[in-house]
């Protein structure tokens, strides 16, 4: 996943109602498919209300 994965995904989520466990597994997933750490600190230093 790269960073322009990450904020199109933030966009997406965004938008719908996406539970705090579903997040919470999205990032588990991403850091077991190789998520490099600076898309994992993107996604966690991003406020989904921005997007």
């Amino acid at each position: 996943m790269t960073g322009q994965d990450a904020e199109q995904t933030l966009k997406i989520l965004a938008q719908g109602e996406a539970s705090p466990q579903f997040i919470k597994s999205l990032l588990a997933q991403a850091s077991i498919d190789g998520a490099t750490p600076q898309v994992l600190e993107y996604f966690l230093s991003s406020n989904i209300d921005h997007f």
